[in-house]
């Protein structure tokens, strides 16, 4: 059996236009491409100027997708074998809503289990020891150490002659006693209670709001408590339907229970913002006092804070949520409430590149945050929000592609806080390591599977990406412009203001973006052709004043582009610029021919 890992770039597609394969670059390597379906042929010609945009697609219909269908509902295990089937699975799932729906169905099927299905459940706790003993992946190891905490329940309990559970920790433990002297610490240090896990490399861990969410899925199971996580999602990747998460705060409250604060805020931030109006009416009709007062904030766009405020945190999520721009007055006396608010929401503003110092110096990071010296705000950090986690322990916590997708759908609904760590740290101009690329990659895919709009942070992102020398990030970057035009959720002219910004920062050869163009984002439908010349418009006037390398190609690219749209240079910046530029020889041409049109 395969070790767990995270659905990477080299996992199956579930993009209409992606076809994946092994990572390509402009490197001398032989590599294959990552290429689009249908009409790649036509869009891949340069010489074709003739093509008609009526002769393209149809317009798209620019309607907002559906957050949660039936085709992406999540199943939920039928029965106890179902549940077991799914159980023993567990460290193989590519999808972390798999993982997530199967650990709260052992909420809901612990009670039916007896010691028939405990037998059948030893071969996953052996692996899940395997792992603690052997595995150096953070995620992996939380997840294993959850599972012999949950086998610790049943050892507890375990009264045979044999005592199964209780030697399989005896043998693990000798085990660890007999490593070599070079892994004793790191595998001693990692064999410990749920309660006092950390990964091996650090004493601080964003994972440590899942590891809280986990821990209290313990207790609950210890004292017979079967009320529902409320953050588990219904739908693919990580959405929460709104009515759902109504009726599961329903429960605990005729249960007159309070929900567990790490769950509470996680289920808030994936909750999806649609059918607000039926939604408002199931919780007008299921829910009283303060869950009525904090879903109709979340919901309802003219709804207020309104007291009491048991649940700060929640209440922070939501607004979070709801509005990220705006900070909430109620809020700002919570003491959850301690970071600057741009922090939590990731609206970072991102300065120019260091220049090299050196001259052998190729890794240029794209942007660095002042929250890599994280030790400067801890004394501010409440420790009570997902947010602060991930911000202020980042530094040691994201070096490993492979769990980036369990961070990623904490935030289907404003993923910026998190982006802005994943092009801080992995978004280099230099030769990129493979892990930079399966990050950038995962993260570009999950953007893709999100409904959000795309913010500063994650137009960033998009434009880094599409100068990145990975062709897969390349093309990934190329597949979510496409999209997210289609629906609506990205700032063309933005996009194209912070391409220029970087070519002028000298961070990437221009002959990449304008053979991406090439590839997969030109000829796609006649609103494609718009939309891209409304961001070469943009993105070529803010070019520099001397012609870059690779200028000419991308203006040959810009006029066929404007003899397919049957438009004309009107910009007076721009035409500004195809004057000065026509004194090179090498340009006179074709900013002659852009002029005549």
């Amino acid at each position: 059996l395969a070790s767990f890992k995270p659905q990477s770039i080299d996992s199956q597609s579930t993009e209409p236009h992606l076809v994946k394969e092994a990572n390509a670059t402009d490197t001398g390597v032989t590599e294959d491409i990552l290429h689009t379906e249908g009409k790649n042929t036509e869009r891949n010609s340069t010489d074709e100027n003739s093509t008609d945009n009526s002769l393209l697609s149809e317009e798209p219909s620019l309607e907002a997708i559906r957050i949660c269908r039936e085709d992406n509902r999540i199943p939920f295990p039928a029965d106890k074998e179902d549940f077991l089937f799914q159980l023993s699975r567990l460290f193989d799932m590519e999808e972390n809503w798999e993982i997530e729906t199967t650990i709260a169905a052992i909420i809901a099927f612990h009670p039916q289990l007896d010691k028939e299905d405990l037998n059948r459940m030893e071969p996953i706790f052996q692996r899940a020891a395997n792992i603690v003993a052997n595995s150096w992946e953070p995620y992996e190891g939380l997840l294993a150490t959850f599972l012999l905490e949950y086998q610790r329940l049943w050892a507890q309990t375990d009264n045979s002659n044999t005592g199964v559970l209780r030697n399989m920790f005896t043998r693990l433990e000798e085990k660890l006693k007999g490593i070599d002297k070079n892994r004793e610490a790191y595998d001693e240090r990692s064999f410990k209670r749920l309660a006092d896990w950390k990964p091996g490399y650090s004493n601080a861990t964003c994972f440590t709001p899942i590891q809280q969410l986990w821990l209290n899925v313990i207790r609950q199971i210890k004292g017979g408590n079967s009320l529902p996580l409320l953050s588990t999602p219904t739908h693919t990747p990580a959405y929460l339907q709104a009515t759902e998460l109504i009726r599961r705060l329903a429960v605990y409250q005729e249960a007159g229970k309070k929900p567990c604060s790490w769950d509470f805020q996680l289920a808030i931030a994936r909750c999806a913002l649609e059918d607000k109006e039926e939604a408002i009416v199931t919780a007008r009709q299921l829910l009283q006092d303060e869950y009525l007062h904090l879903c109709l904030f979340l919901l309802d766009e003219n709804t207020q804070p309104e007291p009491p405020y048991n649940h700060p945190t929640a209440w922070v999520a939501a607004g979070l949520v709801k509005a990220p721009e705006t900070e909430f007055k109620a809020f700002k006396s919570f003491a959850c409430n301690t970071l600057p608010h741009n922090y939590l929401t990731g609206d970072y503003e991102w300065k120019e590149v260091k220049p090299k110092e050196k001259s052998y110096e190729t890794d240029r990071r794209l942007l660095q945050l002042d929250f890599h010296k994280w030790h400067k705000y801890i004394e501010r950090n409440s420790h009570q929000l997902w947010q602060e986690h991930l911000i202020i322990n980042s530094k040691y916590n994201m070096d490993d592609s492979r769990y980036m997708e369990p961070l990623l759908c904490c935030y289907p609904n404003r993923p910026e806080p998190l982006i802005a760590q994943i092009i801080s740290n992995y978004m280099a101009f230099g030769s990129p390591q493979e892990d930079s690329k399966r990050t950038l990659a995962c993260a570009l895919r999950m953007l893709l599977s999100f409904h959000c709009p795309l913010k500063e942070m994650s137009l960033l992102l998009l434009s880094g990406s599409l100068l990145f020398v990975d062709k897969t990030v390349r093309s990934y970057a190329a597949e979510l412009w496409v999209e997210g035009l289609s629906t609506e959720r990205i700032n063309n002219h933005r996009v194209g203001e912070i391409l220029a910004r970087l070519i002028n920062m000298k961070l990437a050869p221009l002959k990449r973006f304008t053979t991406q163009v090439y590839e997969s984002m030109y000829k796609r439908s006649a609103f494609h052709n718009r939309q891209l010349e409304e961001l070469l418009t943009v993105f070529i006037s803010g070019l520099p004043d001397k012609p870059v390398t690779g200028l000419k190609q991308l203006l040959e690219l810009y006029l066929e582009l404007l003899t397919i749209n049957r438009s004309k240079v009107t910009n007076e910046q721009l035409l500004q610029r195809l004057q000065e530029w026509a004194t090179n020889s090498n340009l006179k041409k074709v900013t002659t021919s852009l002029n005549k049109l």
